[in-house]
């Protein structure tokens, strides 16, 4: 993933000044948005409430297109959807890939945000654009540390995580908004 989330011609990387290692990129065929600016902020919030400051993540905003492409490929879905996370696996042969997993040491893995998504996701449930996007990358960053929603307790113990970070912020509680019909693949 890592590769595909680089491997765009022209495409806008920003660099942190933080500790941590933070890769945003935006795919040529989205739109800069000012709540993209804050996304390395909002990574390095997430990760130092887990107490992983040092970890590092690949971050790429992504248009419709490319989106359905990485949800069909990875998780066998025709379709759109606002998140991905892909966790950093390490190579099984550690004497072959030694010296490049010593330059990954602290790398947790990458995420995708579908911009589109977001604005109809955030539309749809009465938030503001910038609230869902960080919502999201929140939510991105939790599922490279570990953190599911697959049974009951692990949903409560991620949505508390991201209640918590998203407060630390500034944003308000994303489940206590007022939800519409919304489809939401990702859950």
């Amino acid at each position: 993933m890592k590769q595909a989330m680089t491997s765009l011609d022209n495409e806008q990387v920003r660099a942190n000044s933080t500790s941590a290692a933070i890769e945003v990129v935006c795919s040529d065929a989205v739109s800069e948005s000012a709540a993209h600016t804050h996304v390395s902020d909002w990574v390095v919030k997430t990760l130092r409430h887990a107490d992983q400051p040092d970890a590092s993540v690949s971050i790429k905003i992504v248009d419709l297109d490319e989106m359905v492409l990485l949800n069909t490929t990875f998780r066998q879905k025709n379709m759109p959807t606002n998140v991905l996370s892909f966790p950093f696996e390490a190579a099984t042969n550690t004497q072959q890939f030694a010296e490049v997993e010593a330059e990954m040491e602290d790398f947790i893995g990458d995420i995708a945000i579908c911009d589109a998504v977001v604005k109809t996701e955030a539309q749809a449930q009465g938030k503001t654009y910038e609230q869902h996007f960080a919502h999201l990358t929140v939510h991105g960053v939790l599922h490279l540390l570990g953190f599911d929603h697959v049974d009951e307790s692990e949903a409560a113990e991620m949505e508390n995580n991201e209640i918590a970070i998203l407060a630390m912020m500034g944003f308000a509680n994303p489940y206590e908004t007022d939800l519409k019909d919304v489809k939401n693949d990702h859950e």
